[in-house]
């Protein structure tokens, strides 16, 4: 069907049997595309359907609520299932989820609304948006479909499109220089608003939809606008990163099958979309961890029960203490050192300079002070990272080659046996330093599946002993250095994604989590999701090496 709900040209085979249901589904179109709500007349004249089979149709679809009449027009319209299957669709969004923090973080940053424009035909229309005047203003923001070929989404979107695929369009002036700037900066003749925008790109390389910020009129001078263009298309280049950030849905466990551990405490910290990489400082007595797609470093105080959150200038996936009280960042380009009272990132180390797609996703500090640090690609193709060995002096060796999608690093109390948590494979991995040799000397120490859940964040306890966050299972589990599952902990959200052990006696296991990629409805069902947790146990934790960097 077109979008008049009249048939295409291109025929689909039918088929065979169903005749019925696609009549059904015609009607359905027919209504939903019509810009005027039809009358059973006009319906009738469109599909050239019998008076008495269109009556049954509209009759079957309004008794499944897809479509409803209204007897004071008698016209018909979209019903309230549509809308909830369009919910659903939405939740399931890969797109929305991996555009949400970029739409946070430009409001935050430019102070104008940020939107998400998908294609549909011929126009784009906002999928979501964030308004950083939402909540001081009573009016209602309504954004309007635009047209493809004279909008600023639409034509950063025909830029990003093939040469062939851009039907005609691709000839404008506007589109060929949103290529070679990649945003694109476009005033509304109407409203005298400014809008800017950025292609997102999905794994193909090909423009699933864009990032546009609108500014009000002659608010600035065209340089200020091309400014911002580069943020937004650095917030463009991140939401196309994330939507291979593993933020695809995994199986996750429909319900708790026991209810929360009551050594489980939810901090007041506020929601991470992904908390990652916990690490304990005990000179300070405060945690620090990452929330890797806003991105930011964020701290917290037991004493005062106060958090902290830096916004970051690009994806970091590894944090680790440095012996002068400093912290290393491990990022998108390569390895950081992190001046706390400047809020500034020094670059130290880039050991993949030939690598411009991939990025750090882990670091952990050995019992001799080396910084062991994963790669991985951008988009998650597998076999595409290292394993760092990083001598204080900043020399390097690939300890391991063609990883998967790194996880956490973690050693057993000798530092003989090193444990390396591995997304891709969904398991941990237990290597023998003492031979040497850690590609021959390994074996599975956790495999994850559909009933215990996927292990992703790993620590290790002063008895040997390996916990792990179970990614879908709603818990985190202990296991034995026979790798003997030895405890379960409850948690009153799904997808825990990292923990390790701090506080004055190394006791309190303290556990992140995330809510991006929970399933549809799981968000309330799962309240907690993405907030920072606590556990205190009857294990001693090891308190953090740090890393003997000599230039920091």
């Amino acid at each position: 069907m077109t979008r008049d709900g009249s048939r295409s040209q291109t025929r689909v085979p039918e088929v065979r049997g169903a005749q019925t249901l696609y009549r059904g589904l015609d009607v359905l179109f027919a209504v939903a595309l019509e810009v005027e709500k039809p009358k059973f007349g006009e319906l009738q004249e469109k599909l050239g359907i019998p008076k008495a089979s269109l009556h049954r149709l509209l009759a079957a679809l309004q008794s499944r609520q897809l479509i409803r009449y209204d007897p004071q027009i008698r016209r018909y319209s979209i019903g309230s299932r549509v809308l909830d299957l369009t919910r659903g669709a939405l939740d399931c969004s890969d797109l929305i989820k991996a555009t949400k923090p970029e739409l946070s973080r430009l409001t935050r940053r430019l102070r104008v609304p940020a939107c998400l424009y998908v294609r549909d035909s011929d126009a784009v229309f906002v999928l979501d948006f964030e308004d950083p005047d939402a909540s001081q203003s009573s009016v209602v923001t309504v954004w309007p479909r635009l047209a493809m070929n004279d909008s600023a989404p639409g034509h950063v979107i025909l830029a990003a499109l093939p040469p062939g695929k851009r039907s005609g369009e691709g000839g404008h002036p506007d589109i060929a220089l949103a290529k070679a700037l990649g945003y694109t900066i476009r005033p509304d003749d109407v409203t005298g608003s400014t809008r800017v925008a950025s292609a997102i790109l999905d794994t193909t390389g090909h423009p699933s939809g864009a990032l546009c910020c609108e500014f009000p009129p002659a608010s600035h001078e065209t340089g200020y606008y091309h400014e911002c263009g580069r943020v937004i298309a650095e917030a463009a280049r991140r939401a196309s990163s994330n939507t291979s950030l593993g933020m695809s849905t995994p199986y996750v466990a429909p319900v708790q099958d026991a209810p929360t551990d009551k050594r489980v405490e939810v901090l007041e910290t506020g929601r991470d979309y992904m908390g990652e990489n916990p690490l304990w400082d005990e000179e300070r007595s405060r945690l620090y961890w990452l929330d890797i797609l806003a991105p930011a470093l964020r701290s917290y105080d037991p004493e005062t029960a106060s958090s902290g959150r830096v916004i970051l200038p690009e994806i970091i996936g590894g944090v680790a203490l440095v012996k002068n009280g400093a912290l290393v960042l491990a990022g998108r380009r390569g390895l950081y050192r992190w001046d706390a009272g400047a809020r500034t990132m020094t670059l130290l180390l880039d050991p993949e300079p030939e690598k411009p797609d991939n990025r750090f996703n882990t670091a952990s500090v050995d019992r001799n002070g080396s910084l062991w640090a994963g790669t991985q690609a951008l988009d998650n193709t597998p076999g595409q990272g290292n394993l760092y060995c990083i001598d204080q002096d900043l020399s390097f060796r690939i300890a391991c080659p063609g990883i998967g999608l790194p996880k956490n690093v973690a050693w057993s109390p000798d530092g003989q046996t090193l444990y390396f948590s591995d997304g891709f494979d969904q398991c941990v991995w237990a290597f023998d330093l003492a031979t040497g040799n850690m590609l021959q000397d390994k074996r599975k120490f956790i495999e994850g599946n559909r009933d215990i859940g996927v292990p992703n964040g790993i620590t290790v306890d002063a008895e040997g002993c390996v916990w792990a966050t179970m990614v879908g299972n709603w818990s985190i589990q202990r296991f034995t250095p026979d790798g003997v599952l030895d405890e379960r902990i409850s948690l009153p959200v799904p997808m825990p994604m990292n923990l390790t052990f701090g506080g004055a006696d190394l006791k309190t296991l303290y556990v992140t989590s995330t809510y991006l990629r929970l399933p549809p409805g799981f968000s309330s069902r799962a309240p907690h999701s993405g907030k920072l947790m606590t556990v205190r146990t009857d294990a001693h934790g090891l308190p953090k090496t740090r890393f003997g960097l000599e230039t920091a």
